[in-house]
């Protein structure tokens, strides 16, 4: 059949199934007829979800992905048509039902050390984190916090005194948060000088 310009309609379909069970990827099976000048970009649409799965190198392929972040339910796969560079086109060709996001992981091994007046905080990068928010409490009145991809920081002046309360999050790219990990720092008790002998 053709359209009203005088081109062939575009033809493409497809479905989705688990890639294996228990697995969190999904695999696209297209079947696209070939026209001249054509290419098919194929697209995932959630609520609040949306990324490009890839494009089609034939008439029929696969195409692996991860679900999109976003809430969870059903999700549309569009195939995006363009005819000599231009966009002709959207056509559904599945229907899938995504599961609900993953949290990241707690964040674990954090550890916090001091050295000199400094306080190092280290932790184990966390599974589903892309940054990380930091909290700290100090007994001389500071209090921190701050968002960042590295898995440390060190914080200055720290007094032997002074007393400590950090909190690491794991946090996704839409901010998603994971469980809080906490770890306290003691104060340092002075060192006791012996007197020597006269």
């Amino acid at each position: 059949m053709k359209s009203a310009n005088g081109l062939d309609e575009p033809k493409v379909t497809g479905s989705v199934r688990r890639t294996k069970p228990g697995s969190s990827t999904r695999t696209l099976s297209y079947n696209v007829t070939p026209l001249p000048g054509q290419q098919v970009t194929f697209a995932e649409q959630g609520k609040a979800a949306v990324q490009i799965l890839g494009r089609a190198r034939s008439g029929r392929g696969t195409l692996r992905f991860t679900p999109a972040d976003g809430r969870g339910g059903r999700h549309k796969v569009i195939a995006l048509v363009s005819s000599y560079g231009k966009p002709r086109t959207q056509i559904t060709v599945a229907t899938y039902v995504a599961p609900a996001p993953r949290r990241p992981a707690r964040v674990t091994r954090l550890r916090a050390r001091r050295s000199g007046t400094r306080l190092a905080v280290t932790w184990a990068r966390a599974a589903n984190a892309k940054r990380y928010e930091i909290r700290a409490t100090l007994s001389d009145g500071r209090r921190l916090r701050i968002r960042q991809a590295a898995a440390r920081l060190t914080i200055p002046a720290v007094a032997r005194a002074t007393r400590a309360t950090i909190t690491v999050t794991g946090l996704k790219a839409d901010l998603t948060r994971g469980k809080a990990a906490t770890v306290k720092v003691a104060a340092q008790k002075k060192a006791i000088r012996k007197a020597t002998p006269a």
